[in-house]
């Protein structure tokens, strides 16, 4: 498994996730799991709600990689006063 996070712009921050293992059939993905199961449906919302973008590929004996990319609040440079 990797994990790289990355700043590629001062507006965003990209997590990644890759995971060698076996993979599987997105399109039969959301069929085959119960109602009670929301683990990728949660992230993708959760992303979605902090205004981020979420990916995910994968297939059969090729692995999973999710990507998540984030919107980063910059803060106005200059002098700070220490209180």
């Amino acid at each position: 498994m990797e994990v790289t996070l990355e700043s590629n712009s001062p507006n965003e921050l990209v997590m990644r996730v890759v995971d060698h293992g076996r993979g599987f059939d997105p399109s039969a993905y959301h069929a085959d799991r119960p109602d009670t199961s929301f683990g990728l449906l949660g992230m993708s919302e959760r992303v979605d709600l902090i205004g981020g973008r979420f990916s995910m590929t994968s297939s059969p004996s090729h692995g999973t990689t999710i990507e998540v990319t984030l919107p980063i609040e910059t803060q106005p440079t200059g002098d700070v006063d220490a209180a």
